[in-house]
């Protein structure tokens, strides 16, 4: 998996923080009877759900890696890199009765070193089987990026080790349709066809110049 990045991560990186969520995961697998789900209701068991929200949260670590380690030698000194959702903790919320529970806060936050204020926010999503034709985005994740200047990241991570960037004003334009897969949930659909044609992807996690590197410099620099 540390391939995936061209040695902008290492293997003992990516096991450390692997174990050290799977040592939390069992700890919480024991009391999966006790989640209640009442103002997110999922169709999901107690355990599948509890496995997928720590893989995501595997997910996340590991993009909050390669965010660090890609943008250093460019923007270290200036700066800086942070989780910004309510989950940065990582820690499970078994009650989930009403929006307190919910986090409105983006995964990941660029700030400004001097000043400590958020010059960029990111947002995160991922296609666990690989590349697909196309794609539908949480809307969740699409109003914070309407609100604040910001990027989604769509990953294609564990499968392939390739991603796309979608400017978080793209959503603006668009009107979200309903995914009966997803329940009825309201989502954005994009074609990979039109990603292509827009220039935004896909991009290897090894490169060091190209792909999210210049969407970001664009943003920070405008």
């Amino acid at each position: 998996m540390a391939g995936f990045f061209g040695g902008l991560l290492s293997s003992k990186e990516i096991t450390e923080m692997a174990d050290h969520l799977k040592g939390r995961f069992l700890h919480d697998f024991l009391d999966a009877s006790k989640i209640k789900l009442d103002h997110e209701p999922d169709i999901r068991r107690n355990e599948q759900y509890l496995y997928d929200v720590y893989e995501g949260w595997f997910h996340e670590e590991v993009v909050f890696l390669w965010l660090n380690h890609l943008l250093s030698p460019s923007f270290g000194q200036k700066y800086l890199v942070d989780r910004g959702g309510r989950d940065k903790t990582r820690d499970f919320v078994f009650e989930k009765i009403t929006y307190e529970e919910i986090s409105t806060d983006p995964d990941f936050v660029i700030k400004d070193l001097s000043t400590s204020t958020a010059q960029l926010v990111i947002e995160l999503q991922q296609s666990r089987n690989g590349v697909r034709k196309e794609y539908h985005i949480k809307v969740n994740k699409a109003r914070k990026l309407i609100e604040r200047k910001g990027l989604l990241i769509f990953t294609h991570f564990p499968a392939e080790d390739t991603y796309f960037v979608v400017p978080g004003n793209w959503f603006s334009e668009v009107k979200p349709i309903s995914n009966p897969a997803w329940g009825g949930k309201l989502v954005y659909p994009i074609s990979g066809q039109y990603i292509k044609q827009k220039g935004w992807g896909h991009y290897k996690f090894a490169s060091k110049t190209g792909g999210l590197l210049q969407f970001i410099k664009q943003y920070l620099e405008t």
